[in-house]
């Protein structure tokens, strides 16, 4: 009587351990995709909120992203808007860089994909060959690095809160920039841009938009500039009176006939070579240390 009120125990035990365990792991799963379900390898039921698209002619992606909510980021590799387990992202600490999500994946095809990220703050989506990305949705966005891809459009106008933007090595025949307050650093180097505004961003403090086809380049509301990177552009004139922070600027290969750097003190590296300057006085840059203005009319 007594082995068989043990064995009912202990079969009992069992039991409620089974569900104590299936309870843990739908709790474990609602945290991770924000969705019921009662297995980890099961599918979960939509997620809503905050995603971002891109569309790449990559078999396999590698993007860096962090969040300031709970949920994990995922991809959505077929298009059912149903997380799994295998489209999550895994999280990744890196000395320097810090804790941050991974999201390695092998495409079916290359294609169009969305990845949900609820509050997602910076994105590396650097070097995947991307011919799209789509990050309008993303309002909490605050560092994006997109360079050295293939996009021919990036529209940042409903991410208010991006201080730091690479869109470095694209196809960007235009870039606006005007709703961006915040930004303090732009590369938008190696593009196909023919204007640049950036008439609204008083707190840039770096500017790097060399290899374009600029002809015109205003930085007289950039009190704030430390450095200028314009080089390989068609500029014929660039003002830089307005610029007391300016300490390192390189303007080469333009057709810049005059260079006005008498209010910039803090300037410790100058270069302006192989332009059509006729003149450079630097009798009030004291803090110079580099300069190069070689090839230049009056220097030759």
């Amino acid at each position: 009587m007594i082995d068989m009120k043990s064995n009912f125990l202990l079969k009992a035990t069992g039991t409620l351990l089974k569900s104590s365990t299936a309870l843990l792991k739908s709790t474990m799963a609602l945290l991770l995709c924000s969705a019921p379900f009662t297995s980890m390898a099961q599918r979960q039921a939509p997620v809503r909120g905050e995603s971002f698209s891109f569309t790449t002619s990559a078999q396999k992606i590698e993007m860096k992203l962090r969040v300031t909510s709970a949920p994990v980021p995922w991809i959505d590799l077929n298009a059912d808007r149903i997380c799994a387990q295998e489209e999550m992202a895994v999280a990744v600490q890196e000395e320097g860089y810090g804790v941050y999500w991974l999201l390695a994946k092998d495409l079916p095809q290359p294609g169009s994909y969305t990845v949900y990220a609820q509050d997602l703050n910076e994105l590396s989506c650097e070097l995947n060959q991307l011919e799209a990305l789509d990050v309008t949705a993303c309002s909490a966005l605050s560092k994006l690095d997109c360079s050295h891809n293939y996009l021919s459009a990036l529209n940042v106008t409903q991410n208010p809160r991006l201080s730091e933007l690479n869109c470095l090595h694209n196809q960007l025949y235009s870039l606006d920039v005007t709703r961006n307050a915040a930004l303090t650093a732009l590369n938008c180097s190696n593009n196909q841009l023919s204007e640049l505004n950036v008439s609204r961003n008083s707190a840039l403090t770096v500017l790097q938009c060399g290899w374009n086809q600029l002809t015109r380049l205003d930085t007289g509301r950039n009190s704030s500039l430390t450095k200028i990177e314009c080089v390989m552009n068609q500029l014929t004139g660039l003002y830089v009176r307005n610029n007391p922070a300016l300490v390192e600027l390189a303007c080469d290969f333009n057709q810049i006939t005059v260079l006005d750097v008498s209010q910039n003190p803090a300037l410790a590296v100058l270069s302006c070579s192989n332009n059509k300057l006729r003149g450079l006085d630097l009798s009030n840059n004291p803090a110079l240390t580099e300069v190069d203005y070689s090839d230049n009319p009056f220097s030759r």
